[in-house]
């Protein structure tokens, strides 16, 4: 059966005296491709719009053009999905020694990592690269808030 038309049956029963009921609810499987991919779709949004709050606040980091922010703000989604949860696993004892500071420090080498793959896109120090994913972090906070389902809690 193709994938754009298979379908998901929950069983539900129903107990009534001495019969017993199965209820099918069919929901269509093309439901949790498309909110899968919206989700993803508006978290890359989300980074890009952040990203261009961090080029027009900070004063070393400089984008060439809007297609390098927008390649930038792929692959500033791709490396937090990947690397960030191995690189917080892996600085547990410095991150409870500072307090969980060291997370922006984190935040920054991604930040600074990503300039250094994508052309066009600049970030001029590592402090720079710091006190940017502090802005990036607060704006995606407050963006993603915003956006937040609050029907099912994602």
């Amino acid at each position: 059966m193709s994938t754009a038309f298979r379908a998901v049956f929950n069983t539900h029963t129903v107990q009534v005296n001495p019969v017993k009921i199965s209820l099918l609810k069919f929901t269509p499987a093309c439901y949790y491709v498309a909110k899968i991919e919206i989700g993803g779709f508006m978290r890359f949004v989300i980074y890009f719009f952040s990203l261009l709050v961090v080029i027009q606040i900070m004063p070393g980091i400089h984008s060439s053009s809007i297609w390098a922010t927008i390649v930038a703000a792929f692959i500033l989604g791709v490396l937090i999905a990947l690397l960030k949860p191995l690189l917080i696993l892996l600085t547990i004892p410095i991150n409870i020694l500072s307090l969980g500071l060291f997370t922006f420090i984190i935040n920054g080498s991604l930040l600074y990592l990503t300039a250094w793959l994508v052309e066009g896109f600049e970030i001029t120090g590592f402090w720079s690269a710091v006190f940017g994913s502090i802005i990036f972090s607060l704006v995606y906070i407050i963006t993603n808030s915003m956006f937040k389902d609050k029907t099912s809690g994602n």
